[in-house]
């Protein structure tokens, strides 16, 4: 993102001007630009892996069963809880109403040609009431709560395999003398946005040199976390 002084004083309002950035993601574990396999080590991971193969697909990434790259899921597990309510009035007399909540887990463990790069713990919930009627389907409502609880679990895995960017919020500075604080952190500011992360973190020391704030000491940190995460 490019941005220049003049547009911010044109596109921002409001006593501190502020900028929008899109800070890249920082994924749990970097995976190789190829193919990915999904493995089920057990019977009770095969509908956690087959809604991990959904999702790598949505995201547009390979799935190829014979890579070497692998994200093998194994202590998979669900815990339920069902509550069954049922009415007794006038009209009503034998009408039930069956509420199924599902917790899916699982530990997916990434590796790329036998080198295990990293575990991850996943975990998806999921609610379901059926409506009141005479004979509540208890089988449908757990086979669909344990399906989406899958789904919650495999889209859990793909935020730390595959995050997305997140936008954050900047103050600047315009009107600031040069070589202050304030104008060294516009400054740098404008680097990170135009992707610089070293001259930003250059920057954002020097304005912390020239006024030791909280503000500025927590801003410095964040640049370095993100450099060491690139």
């Amino acid at each position: 993102m490019r941005w220049t002084l003049p547009t911010l004083l044109l596109v921002l309002g409001g006593c501190t001007p502020t900028v929008r950035l899109e800070v890249p993601a920082a994924p749990a574990v970097q995976l190789p630009n190829q193919p990915i396999a999904v493995v089920a080590r057990a019977r009770s991971c095969q509908q956690m892996a087959d809604a991990l193969v959904a999702q790598l697909a949505s995201a547009h990434l390979r799935v190829d069963p014979g890579s070497p790259s692998r994200i093998v899921l194994f202590s998979c597990g669900t815990s339920e809880d069902v509550t069954l309510q049922q009415l007794d009035g006038v009209g009503v007399a034998g009408q039930r109403r069956t509420t199924v909540a599902i917790r899916a887990y699982a530990v997916a463990e990434v590796s790329v040609d036998g080198r295990v790069l990293a575990h991850l713990v996943g975990a998806g919930n999921n609610r379901i009431t059926a409506p009141w009627q005479q004979n509540t389907p208890l089988l449908q409502a757990r086979r669909v709560a344990r399906r989406q609880a899958a789904a919650g679990l495999a889209a859990d895995l793909m935020r730390q395999i595959d995050p997305l960017p997140s936008l954050v919020q900047r103050r600047v500075y315009p009107n600031a003398a040069e070589g202050t604080a304030r104008a060294l952190t516009t400054r740098a500011v404008r680097a990170e946005g135009q992707g610089d992360l070293v001259a930003a973190i250059g920057l954002a020391e020097a304005a912390l040199a020239a006024d030791p704030s909280p503000h500025n000491a927590g801003y410095l940190v964040e640049l370095k976390r993100r450099l060491a995460t690139r």
